[in-house]
Order: C-alpha cells, then sequence, then structure tokens
C-alpha cells in the first residue's frame, strides 16, 4: 500500500476495520468515513435497542481506534441505513467535503460489486468514484473474494495479522462473536490461521 494519506470510506459502522482494515492501518493520518450509523443491522444482543439508539457508532469509535484512527480522524454522516442508493448524491458531497477539509490525497472503499454485493456498498463504491474524480485523487477499491484470482501486478496485496481485526471485532459485540466469527466468516481469505489479504486495485 503506498503512503498516501487515505479517506477509507464504509457504509456501516464495522466496514472499514472488518473488511478495510490492512488498509486503514497503513498510514497514521488515515481518515474514515462512515455514512450510516447502521440501525437497520441485526443485534446478537438481548437488548433490542441497541442498534436502534445508534450506540453501534460507539462500537464503530473503540474498533477505529483499535486499528489506529483515533476519534478525531473519525467522520460519522447520518444518512438512512439500507437506502443509500437514494442518497449518492449527497454521499458524494460529504466524501468531498471531509477530504479536502482533511488534505486526502486518495479515497479507498469497496470495488464495483461492493464486496459482498450489498447495496449500501454498492453505492458506496459509486460516490467514492464519482467523488475522486471531482477531487482529482486517485480511488483505490478492494477486490471481493470472487476477484481475486484476477490479480495483476498493479494490484496492491496486503497481508496482515487477523488478530489486529480480531482485536476491532471485539468491540463490535452487537454483530461478532470474535472468539468464533474470524474462523468461519468467508470474508476472511487466510493463507494460513493467522494471515489474511487484502487486494486493491485502482480505478
Amino acid at each position: 500500500m503506498n503512503n498516501a494519506k487515505s479517506l477509507i470510506i464504509g457504509a456501516h459502522p464495522d466496514d472499514v476495520e472488518v473488511l478495510m482494515g490492512f488498509a486503514a492501518a497503513t498510514n497514521p493520518q488515515n481518515h474514515a468515513l462512515i455514512a450510516t450509523r447502521g440501525e437497520r443491522g441485526h443485534s446478537r444482543l438481548e437488548d433490542v435497542e441497541f442498534v436502534s439508539a445508534g450506540l453501534r457508532i460507539l462500537e464503530s469509535q473503540k474498533g477505529l481506534e483499535a486499528i489506529g484512527i483515533p476519534p478525531y480522524r473519525q467522520h460519522y454522516r447520518d444518512f438512512a441505513d439500507g437506502y443509500l442508493m437514494s442518497q449518492i448524491g449527497h454521499l458524494v458531497t460529504a466524501i468531498v467535503e471531509v477530504a479536502a477539509a482533511n488534505g486526502v490525497e486518495q479515497l479507498v472503499t469497496f470495488g464495483p460489486r461492493g464486496f459482498d454485493g450489498h447495496r449500501d456498498h454498492v453505492a458506496v463504491f459509486q460516490a467514492a468514484r464519482r467523488a475522486a474524480k471531482e477531487l482529482t485523487i486517485k480511488l483505490l477499491v478492494r477486490l471481493d473474494a470472487n476477484q481475486v484470482d484476477k490479480i495483476d501486478k498493479t494490484d496492491l496485496i496486503l497481508t496482515g495479522d487477523r488478530q489486529l481485526k480480531i482485536k476491532a471485532m471485539r468491540h463490535h459485540l452487537s454483530q461478532y462473536d470474535p472468539e468464533t466469527d474470524p474462523a468461519t466468516w468467508p470474508n476472511f481469505e487466510l493463507y494460513n490461521r493467522q494471515l489474511e489479504r487484502e487486494v486493491y486495485k485502482e480505478v
């Protein structure tokens, strides 16, 4: 990964740490932008008010700190979870404002398929692509598991210890069991028991 100051963009409060955590950790000056409160997400906890009360943001704040992004470089917006496709124009504006105000040199987010096909993730990609053009800066997107066999020499491959992400997941107890989920969750592309990789392409 290059050392450019990046804005890592997620749709939901756990996206940056879990799906793009190695990219986020490459530069101590990186920022994170979270588009929604994740209010439509499921909760593992018995307290059904946990998600709707916006407490996932509190989880996110701690999770981002765990991978090296402190609160003053965390940016949260209140777009409607599940409906980002209808809010892309406003999301472009939010991305441009945060990036310009903080001297960001490149944007990082999901690829065109949204990594896992989630419509909000796809919307974030579309907004980031428009924002990058407006800002005239690079956009790096994470390839999903179905695309990693198409890696070429210009792609950026980050390999890291999954304990970094597990440390962040321990702050997202409404979403994960950090003791069991990493071993079974297909988003972890493991080389062995501890290593995971993230593959990025400039678009």
